[in-house]
């Protein structure tokens, strides 16, 4: 599989935002009753676990997790306030819903053991924020916050069991966490948890569209996300080309091609 192993955090990024854009022309763009709106929906299904993804990876590599966090949560304030001027609707943005995430992954982790039953605040919220009785708005509700916390936990059960596979090889812990084969398995068991997790999802569908009427989510063409799983089995390890114009251009992405796009349903109505 090493072999195999050859795409960069940069690509993935690419791929997401493509996705991701394609998948808001279909929703702002294109009617329900054309055609092309599935499959355009259905491509875009890629994006949202590929970023999650990499809010866990962000989390794991960032030197400050407090500005990594609070960039997540000034994102989510611009994106909400768009919305309310422009489409005069608060709907939350994704970057609310990785803010609660990563929050949840930096108080678990926390060295103070007092600060880490704070971790069940930002759970809580995911969860009520699919309910339209609950003020605070996150995109993908629960449904995004627990696919975070899907690829945290991937990792998390990678972690435990290669510190008991090195200890009994005499293997450097340090040195396998940062190989290939770490980035496998961590991926692969994140994957798995994912197909599993959307296969409730999928049973429960009913229920869930019944009752979490904010989330804002079709279950059934959320199956597709796995893809983005798939996907990331090809993922290196690696952060690959991360100069700071990209860096920076993949947060302004967001709300840039939402204006566009805005612009463009304006100017077509």
């Amino acid at each position: 599989m090493r072999k195999l192993q050859v795409v960069d955090q940069f690509y993935f990024k690419i791929i997401a935002m493509v996705t991701m854009l394609i998948d808001h022309i279909g929703a702002y763009l294109v009617s329900p009753s054309n055609p092309a709106y599935i499959p355009l929906r259905i491509i875009g299904r890629i994006a949202m676990p590929l970023y999650a993804f990499f809010v866990v990876e962000g989390m794991r590599y960032t030197r400050n997790r407090i500005r990594y966090l609070l960039q997540l949560l000034i994102m989510g304030v611009i994106v909400n306030v768009f919305t309310l001027i422009f489409l005069h609707d608060y709907v939350g943005s994704i970057f609310d819903t990785f803010f609660m995430a990563g929050l949840f992954i930096y108080l678990i982790e926390h060295e103070n053991t007092y600060l880490k039953p704070l971790a069940l605040i930002p759970l809580i919220i995911g969860f009520l924020s699919s309910f339209s009785f609950f003020p605070i708005r996150l995109e993908y509700g629960f449904y995004g916050v627990i696919t975070v916390l899907i690829f945290y936990l991937g990792f998390v059960i990678t972690d435990r069991i290669s510190k008991n596979y090195c200890l009994k090889l005499s293997i450097n812990y340090d040195e396998y966490k940062s190989s290939k084969d770490f980035t496998f398995y961590y991926v692969l068991f994140s994957f798995l948890l994912l197909i599993a997790f959307n296969l409730l999802c999928t049973v429960f569908s009913k229920v869930l569209h019944l009752y979490m009427d904010a989330s804002n989510v079709d279950y059934i063409i959320q199956n597709y996300s796995i893809i983005s799983g798939a996907l990331l089995l090809f993922y290196n390890g690696k952060r690959g080309y991360n100069k700071p114009w990209f860096k920076y251009g993949c947060y302004i992405f967001y709300p840039l091609h939402l204006v566009i796009i805005y612009i463009i349903g304006l100017s077509i109505r």
